[in-house]
């Protein structure tokens, strides 16, 4: 019969009834790193404070930064107070070139908002830091209030070779009515012309 005697070092010595050993190495357990999480894009409106004056067109930024995401489509997911923000319009931004649209519903009784875009068939996918998408809105608040336009975490962001969505974090951005600013103009006053001297001989 073979006896094993565990020794130092994780090594196992097998004894043998003719008095021989064996020395043998045991497995060693390997510690795995830990996996890095595929989803790397943020999304967030820009600015994050908007100025806005009643009554008026203003619009806000989606920019997108990718980091290593090959990102080839967005869903927006978005929510606001339709009593505060009224005409909400979602349209594609510089980054996506001649992007195809997919889904573009507004909801003005809930002001929930689904706009989805993505890149052309064979299309090179995007990558980097940028703009998006551009809301433009009219505002129906009075001055003083506030209004949150909020990027949903139902939003998605899909990249080439990933079967999940990439999208890491989002963030809104907080309207705030202002009254009309009075821009004051000034006249230009023409410049003086000047003769200039008769040299005589």
């Amino acid at each position: 019969n073979m006896q094993e005697v565990k020794a130092r070092g994780g090594i196992v010595i097998a004894v043998t009834n003719n008095g021989k050993t064996q020395p043998t190495q045991t497995k060693q357990a390997v510690q795995q790193p830990a996996p890095t999480s595929v989803a790397q894009t943020a999304l967030s409106l820009s600015p994050n404070t908007i100025s806005a004056v009643p009554g008026k067109q203003s619009s806000v930024d989606v920019s997108i930064a990718t980091e290593g995401n090959a990102v080839t489509a967005v869903q927006l997911e978005l929510q606001y107070d339709p009593k505060l923000i009224g005409n909400l319009v979602v349209t594609p931004g510089t980054l996506f070139s001649n992007p195809v649209v997919l889904i573009n519903k507004n909801d003005t009784q809930t002001g929930r908002v689904t706009y989805a875009f993505g890149i052309q068939p064979n299309q090179q996918t995007v990558s980097g830091t940028g703009t998006v998408a551009t809301i433009s809105f009219t505002g129906k608040g009075k001055a003083g209030e506030t209004a949150q336009l909020i990027v949903l975490p139902e939003s998605l962001v899909t990249a080439r070779g990933v079967t999940t969505s990439v999208l890491k974090s989002s963030t809104g951005a907080v309207v705030q009515f202002t009254t009309a600013q009075t821009v004051t103009t000034t006249t230009p006053v023409p410049p003086v012309a000047t003769t200039a001297p008769v040299v005589g001989y």
